[in-house]
């Protein structure tokens, strides 16, 4: 029953029942009831019917709220339910097509590459670590790059100019395969019995590029080396004594200003 109605049919019943109670002559609201009701069985009936209305009134709201459709959720409620669902128990029990499989931690670091090896090189840039060694007789060289681990690029590739009387000889240079040079370069041929140092050239393409840098090199000495020397403009530092000595009077054959001598 609409509202409005509703309150008409109480308010309806409640002049019926004041009929029924004073017999009129009253006034309500600015209605006036001005004859009198003197017939009792006429006043009962306005009171029956008064009564009926009045609770037929109370009776259709009750009715009416009970019969309300429920409100409906905010979209705030709606979105939060998938949360709710992921929480459920049933959210933790794994597909079981991904039964056989070994699941991952979220934390899990994926291996770490090795960094990139530059394709340009520049040999005066170079630095790393020399040692020199005489074993049997020859000239033992192994040499270590760094930033290069597993060695130049496949268009480098370094040459070592060893020394003798008057002369010298290139001798390419390879990755070293054994425990004495490991991940160095070492030489691909024996060097001449009566050498005793040199100094290394970059070529790439088989083509020379230039001389490393001498200075950028750390040299050591190995099986067969008394003392170790860097040659810097025809002078002789010997890393053991700390001596320096010009090359001429060294007895040592340097042909060059710049490079590595092993003492025997």
């Amino acid at each position: 029953m609409p509202d409005n109605l509703r309150i008409c049919v109480f308010a309806f019943g409640a002049v019926l029942i004041l009929v029924a109670l004073l017999g009129g002559n009253f006034k309500l609201f600015g209605a006036e009831v001005a004859s009198t009701v003197s017939n009792p069985i006429l006043r009962f009936l306005a009171l029956a019917l008064g009564a009926l209305l009045i609770a037929l009134a109370i009776q259709g709201y009750h009715f009416s709220e009970a019969s309300a459709p429920p409100p409906l959720s905010s979209p705030s409620n709606e979105s939060k339910s998938p949360e709710k669902s992921s929480s459920s128990p049933d959210s933790n029990k794994q597909d079981p097509r991904n039964s056989g499989r070994p699941q991952q931690s979220a934390d899990h670091q994926q291996p770490s590459l090795s960094p990139r090896v530059p394709e340009s090189v520049s040999p005066r840039e170079l630095s790393g670590s020399i040692t020199l060694s005489k074993r049997e007789g020859a000239l033992g060289v192994c040499v270590r790059i760094n930033g290069f681990p597993n060695g130049l690029p496949s268009s480098h590739a370094p040459v070592f100019h060893a020394w003798m009387p008057g002369s010298a000889v290139d001798i390419p240079m390879i990755i070293g395969d054994d425990e004495t040079c490991k991940n160095g370069y070492t030489l691909q041929s024996a060097a001449p019995a009566i050498s005793q140092g040199g100094t290394m050239r970059i070529y790439e393409n088989s083509q020379p590029l230039d001389w490393v840098n001498v200075g950028s090199f750390t040299v050591a000495g190995s099986q067969g080396c008394l003392d170790v020397g860097r040659v810097e403009s025809f002078t002789i530092n010997w890393m053991k004594s700390g001596n320096r000595e010009k090359a001429s009077t060294s007895g040592i054959p340097v042909n060059g200003d710049y490079g590595w001598v092993c003492k025997v």
